[in-house]
């Protein structure tokens, strides 16, 4: 009975990673994503930045589904290499958007998933080794240094600003640490009032912001 019921767990798994998938690589193609997409290219371009990190003040806002779609669409249409790197609190689950790409990539010898000639490659930043979390924060800027001539864009992923404890790097840190970052609102945190409390939060950490992104659905 039990491993039945594994096996069911391990098949509802992989359909939701395959289903993540298919709604990332359908996402990356909707009009309103691909302006959004067409701006940032170009911003990171002319500026030549090789690292953003993607804030937001709220849970649930949709940062992973954003990042792992920042990703794809990188690979995919500038065939970039890209590096996700999750600053997230590791003893939960990964987001299913990651694990999506992750198990797309299983099938490499390297471990990325290849979209046209670029790849995605996702890595963390801790373990659960508790004598690991102290320093994490103070070691992401220069892991970042050290990976990035690897990669043509390392995105990082951060805990909600709202919710940032011990278990997580520190956003503000994970922000300051690369070389800009996007605000991802949605219907919870557009109002005028967040969004100018987290840039003067960010302006007072010395966080550059690249701009804000909105996300209607709130969460994915």
């Amino acid at each position: 009975m039990d491993e039945l019921h594994l096996i069911k767990q391990d098949q509802t798994q992989l359909s939701a990673m395959v289903g993540s998938l298919r709604v990332l690589s359908d996402y990356i193609r909707e009009t309103h994503f691909k302006r959004l997409m067409n701006q940032v290219m170009r911003m990171q371009a002319d500026q030549n930045l090789k690292s953003l990190a993607v804030l937001s003040q709220y849970p649930q806002e949709g940062r992973s589904f954003f990042v792992a779609s920042m990703a794809i669409a990188y690979a995919k249409f500038l065939d970039s290499n890209v590096l996700i790197l999750d600053t997230t609190d590791q003893t939960r689950r990964r987001s299913v958007f990651f694990e999506s790409i992750h198990r797309e990539g299983e099938e490499r010898d390297d471990g990325s998933f290849a979209l046209s000639r670029g790849s995605i490659d996702i890595m963390t930043t801790k373990s659960r080794e508790m004598g690991e979390l102290d320093c994490a924060d103070f070691q992401l800027k220069r892991f970042i240094n050290e990976v990035s001539p690897r990669y043509d864009l390392v995105i990082v992923d951060t805990c909600a600003l709202s919710t940032a404890a011990r278990e997580n790097i520190d956003p503000l840190i994970a922000g300051r640490s690369v070389e800009a970052s996007i605000l991802l609102t949605s219907p919870r945190s557009h109002s005028r009032e967040v969004v100018e409390l987290v840039k003067s939060e960010c302006e007072r950490f010395d966080v550059r912001l690249l701009g804000v992104a909105y996300n209607e659905g709130g969460r994915r």
